[in-house]
């Protein structure tokens, strides 16, 4: 006793009530004596736990049940009522699970089945990770959380700024023309180091006529060089947008130079007959007859570009002096000498242009000669007739003649040719 633990003596205890227990379920349900056949398991009279009833005679017509009760068998023989025992095992069989799921037994399985099919999208499947089962559980609901929508903001109308600028634009460009320039805008000057990116930024995001005649006027006033100058220029004209391509044509328009000359004519051979953007080159191109800028013209005939170009200045030479040679615009004061007379007279203007059109008349170019040629006979004609002397000396290159009372002044010097 000393030698053994008490979990050997609790083993052995336990040993010796199982014997006991399959001893007292052998023993004989009827008053015989008990014999160690008993014991036996091959032969018991019944099987231990076994339930056994009498199923009801075929023979018996449908619907009626025979009048005896059954009686089921269970250890030792004794009579149990059959109604009975279903009736305790339908009401208490329970499955348990480690998720406490717990169901009735075979009681109403067929109305839970047709109700499980009704009610399949409140319950999902779920599988018990340490013993494989299915179960079918219901779900979790989840409240619906309504969306709160943001409050229907009224769209705006579109403004209609674009059209306001375009008509700003149309209204500068003909105030422009008609005055041969613009006044002078009054702000503070920039810094000479503003770069190109700069002025890409200021002038090309969208057409801004303000900005575009301060780009302008500090290009008079030597704050913009002239290679950023005609670079802004260029790439405004080749903008798709109408109105930046007549700030464009402003720029070149309001700062007369060979470079502009060149960049207006561009425009008027590209652009279609009829078109805004080319009405405004060519009225820009017009004011080159003016006497102010004849030395323009006399810069671009020496060296004309292309034959479209040497056309268009020599046609705006003959305009100028049809109009500047005519007698009614040509008489000198009255009181003043033969001397005096001859140094007033604007044919001091077009005598130095007589050699170059002599050069354009040989010009392989067909319409180059035939407007050269035109041109010349227009100021031989029209110098014979204000009768100024054969030995009247033009002026020499670069230096200015007498101004009339009517001569516009000449470009500063300062512009690029």
């Amino acid at each position: 006793m000393n030698d053994m633990n008490w979990k050997t003596w609790a083993l052995v205890i336990v040993v010796a009530m199982g014997i006991t227990f399959e001893a007292i379920k052998r023993l004989p349900n009827d008053n015989s004596k008990w014999t160690a056949n008993n014991l036996k398991f091959e032969n018991a009279k019944s099987t231990p736990y076994q339930v056994k009833y009498k199923r009801v005679n075929s023979n018996t017509a449908p619907g009626i049940l025979p009048m005896k009760t059954q009686v089921v068998h269970v250890a030792g023989n004794a009579a149990v009522n059959r109604e009975t025992i279903e009736k305790f095992l339908a009401a208490n069989t329970t499955h348990t699970s480690e998720f406490n799921h717990a169901g009735k037994g075979a009681e109403g399985k067929d109305a839970k089945l047709k109700k499980k099919k009704k009610d399949d999208g409140d319950y999902e499947i779920i599988i018990d990770p340490r013993t494989g089962k299915r179960y079918r559980r219901k779900k979790k609901k989840v409240a619906k959380v309504e969306e709160v929508k943001a409050p229907e903001v009224a769209k705006e109308e579109p403004k209609k700024e674009e059209a306001k600028k375009d008509d700003d634009i149309d209204g500068l460009m003909n105030q422009a023309i008609a005055q041969g320039g613009l006044p002078p805008v009054n702000d503070q000057a920039d810094s000479p180091h503003v770069d190109l990116e700069e002025w890409k930024r200021r002038l090309l995001t969208r057409p801004d006529a303000a900005e575009t005649r301060r780009f302008i006027e500090h290009y008079k006033n030597s704050i913009v060089t002239a290679e950023i100058f005609y670079k802004i220029t260029a790439l405004m004209i080749d903008d798709p947008r109408p109105p930046m391509k007549d700030l464009g044509v402003l720029c070149a328009g309001l700062t007369p130079s060979v470079l502009s000359f060149q960049v207006l004519a561009d425009v008027v051979k590209e652009e279609r007959s009829g078109s805004n953007l080319r009405k405004y080159s060519e009225s820009f191109m017009n004011t080159y007859s003016s006497l102010g800028n004849l030395y323009v013209l006399e810069r671009v005939l020496k060296s004309p570009s292309s034959s479209f170009m040497a056309v268009q200045a020599t046609k705006r030479l003959d305009t100028s002096a049809n109009t500047y040679l005519a007698p009614s615009k040509n008489k000198p004061p009255k009181g003043t000498s033969t001397t005096a007379a001859a140094s007033h007279s604007n044919a001091n203007y077009f005598r130095r242009f007589v050699t170059i059109l002599q050069t354009l008349v040989r010009n392989p170019d067909a319409q180059v000669n035939e407007q050269a040629r035109q041109t010349l006979a227009t100021i031989n004609t029209l110098m014979s007739v204000n009768g100024v002397p054969a030995t009247v000396t033009p002026p020499a290159n670069g230096s200015t003649p007498p101004a009339a009372a009517n001569t516009p002044p000449a470009q500063a010097s300062t512009q690029p040719l």
